[in-house]
């Protein structure tokens, strides 16, 4: 595989999307509410990390890569803290606008005896003000011709506006950037111009408006997502069952994960596309990224919560890695009547 994980360190990613603090309490359920028929959970711990866009900034920070961000928060103790943490990681908030009128996205997921029981989502997906739009334009081509390559993390949160779009694409095709988008909602349209796009399976049938129930299906939703968006590429997401990459002019590559007991989902999708981004910077091909950022996504499944991949964690797991050949041979659609 020609893919050096060393040379991630000298790597500089600019990463712009929504922003969100991921907060986790854990506890035990010892009882159901006297008020309700709902169980009441003795919290035992407490943590917060950042999500979206920041979780994929941190994951890049995580393996010694150079990464700014541009995005928006509100104000107040939730937009401190989620600056805290992004300048405790090393990443540089400069880029970061804050609106007064605006809530900062938050969400706590509640647990009890490793299942989750109840998430509370304090956020706002209004579209940002001109003003603030204007902000960011402004951060993002002050920022850009300094970095590698661009990951776009869309949450839904309003940040990710269609002239906001428009414009990191004019800017990135000037400059000869990659664009990786990470894309949410419907209308994919509005990434046209990214160089790769990580849908999950859901998301092409959805666009494509193709019933995905097989691998041949899933083959044919996706190249004609392919055809919609004119990216370069395509990295599918399906779940425990890994990747498929698709590429114009070339037949699509199934990349199954390792057989691994899954812990928690939960930011798993954003360890791929950062650690696809570095891949890319360092010159890797679509195929061989891909290859990587699979094993990367397998890792943190298996740790609890919004976590991160570290190099040494890379490195053991790609030495007894040997899914990519392996991917030719093995079907990890067969025997399945619906990927849903």
């Amino acid at each position: 595989m020609a893919i050096d994980i060393s040379k991630f360190k000298t790597c500089k990613v600019l990463v712009f999307g929504d922003l969100i603090i991921d907060e986790f309490i854990e506890g035990a359920v010892e009882s159901v509410s006297r008020e309700a028929p709902i169980p009441v959970v003795t919290v035992s711990d407490e943590r917060v990390s950042l999500g979206g866009a920041g979780n994929v900034a941190h994951n890049l920070a995580e393996l010694g890569a150079r990464v700014s961000v541009v995005g928006l928060t509100g104000a107040g103790p939730d937009a401190d803290l989620l600056k805290k943490i992004l300048g405790d990681a090393g990443i540089d908030a400069t880029g970061v606008c804050t609106d007064p009128n605006r809530m900062t996205t938050r969400k706590t997921r509640i647990t009890a005896a490793g299942q989750q029981v109840l998430q509370i989502d304090r956020e706002s997906s209004r579209p940002m003000t001109s003003a603030h739009e204007s902000a960011m334009i402004r951060s993002l081509r002050e920022i850009l011709p300094r970095m590698d390559i661009v990951v776009v993390s869309d949450r839904g949160k309003g940040t990710l506006t269609r002239p906001m779009m428009t414009e990191i694409v004019t800017l990135c095709r000037k400059q000869n950037k990659v664009i990786i988008a990470d894309p949410w909602g419907s209308h994919f349209e509005r990434y046209t111009g990214a160089t790769l796009l990580t849908p999950n399976v859901r998301e092409v049938a959805r666009e494509t408006g193709l019933a995905v129930t097989d691998q041949a299906s899933l083959f044919k939703a996706g190249t004609e997502l392919l055809r919609i968006t004119r990216a370069e590429g395509l990295i599918v997401t399906c779940g425990k069952d890994g990747l498929v990459l698709f590429g114009r002019g070339s037949q699509p590559f199934v990349i199954p994960s390792e057989i691994r007991q899954v812990f928690d989902v939960t930011g798993a999708r954003d360890t791929m596309v950062a650690v696809l981004a570095l891949a890319l910077a360092t010159g890797g091909s679509f195929k061989d990224a891909a290859v990587v950022a699979n094993v990367a996504a397998g890792i943190v499944v298996g740790k609890p919560g919004t976590a991160r991949v570290s190099e040494k964690e890379m490195i053991l797991e790609l030495m007894a890695y040997s899914g990519a050949s392996a991917s030719a041979a093995r079907n990890p659609f067969d025997g399945r009547k619906n990927l849903y």
